[in-house]
């Protein structure tokens, strides 16, 4: 015997390669003896087992993945199913569980891997990582109003309102005209200056504006960070639109608030550092 490790079989070559016979087997002339009586030498192999436990990191999560008994130096494929939790999606495995919550991931789903416990341990436990679905509230219809001079007051009580339980960045935005009416056209008249107008947009604690063109600008970056929610609270990041034009626009004034813009976000889950 040899201790931690369980016979496999027998070789006729002492690192394992050559032919393979089983233990018990019985055989009638074995590979390499040439005359009757000579002596042929089989090595014992060894497997070193070690059992993968797989645990699925949150309390809400569902299914059961059973354990795993590998052998070391050998590659095996981790599972790419089995468990489920609502409003996520299952994206790989860390032998770390701290890492595993914050949706770091050490081996993809499928991933092929070998000599997995760390010192040759008997066990080692493989946490699930999770990506979380984002659901996040863009500002619906921030107003901004123009006064009988033409001076905008700025719309300040508009939210990005998370209930995702990570930080969610807002990576970039696009802009564009309303083309329906009423619409942009309705407000200012002059298609040809509409290149010119641009929305400033300010995130709370912020000193600094990021100018957003209502025409021609294309995605423009932000990487603004809307708080994950708590426990008694969504995470809400509020954001200041306001509205930055020259004397020499030309308005119609409407009575009504009429759609100008339609700007689309883009979010992605907070990187974890």
């Amino acid at each position: 015997s040899f201790v931690g490790c369980i016979f496999s079989h027998w070789t006729d070559a002492k690192d394992g390669s050559g032919t393979r016979y089983e233990n018990q087997q019985t055989v009638s002339k074995l590979k390499g003896a040439t005359k009757t009586g000579e002596t042929i030498t089989l090595y014992a192999q060894w497997i070193y087992p070690y059992t993968v436990i797989y645990d699925k990191t949150f309390d809400d999560a569902t299914g059961v993945i059973a354990p795993n008994v590998f052998d070391y130096s050998t590659w095996v494929s981790l599972p790419s199913t089995g468990f489920e939790r609502t409003g996520s999606t299952l994206i790989g495995w860390s032998r770390d569980k701290t890492k595993a919550q914050a949706g770091i991931a050490e081996f993809g789903l499928g991933e092929s891997v070998i000599n997995l416990p760390a010192d040759k341990a008997d066990a080692v436990t493989l946490y699930a990582v999770w990506s979380e679905q984002i659901a996040v509230t863009s500002p619906l219809s921030p107003t901004i109003a123009i006064d009988a001079q033409g001076t905008p007051t700025p719309d300040t009580s508009t939210f990005f309102e998370s209930s995702t339980t990570r930080p969610v960045t807002v990576s970039s935005v696009n802009c564009v005209p309303v083309n329906t009416t009423p619409g942009t056209s309705s407000v200012f008249t002059n298609p040809n200056q509409w290149q010119d107008i641009r929305f400033a947009l300010t995130p709370e604690g912020s000193t600094t504006s990021t100018n957003i063109y209502l025409e021609g600008d294309g995605d423009r970056p932000l990487n603004w960070t809307v708080p994950a929610k708590t426990d008694s609270a969504t995470g809400k990041l509020k954001v200041t639109f306001a509205l930055k034009r020259d004397p020499t626009l030309e308005i119609a004034y409407n009575t009504e608030a009429v759609p100008v813009a339609k700007m689309s976000f883009v979010f992605a889950l907070a990187e974890v550092k």
